[in-house]
């Protein structure tokens, strides 16, 4: 197990999906945000959050490169 802890490229590609679902739940979030009448706030919020979550993840996978 040590050899797949030890793999760069492994926390690089975890990066990399965790971006892009974060990226993915942000932009439903906003369409949802964009038709909701009474929920507006609540799915920006989820949106913004999910938009840090994106932006950290792949700020760690450029710093690991």
């Amino acid at each position: 197990i040590d050899h797949i802890t030890n793999d760069a490229s492994f926390g690089e590609e975890i990066d990399f999906v965790v971006g892009l679902t974060a990226t993915a739940l942000t932009a439903d979030q906003v369409l949802k945000m964009r038709d909701s009448k009474h929920h507006k706030a609540m799915h920006l919020a989820k949106a913004g959050l999910g938009a840090v979550a994106a932006t950290t993840a792949f700020t760690m996978m450029a710093r690991e490169h």
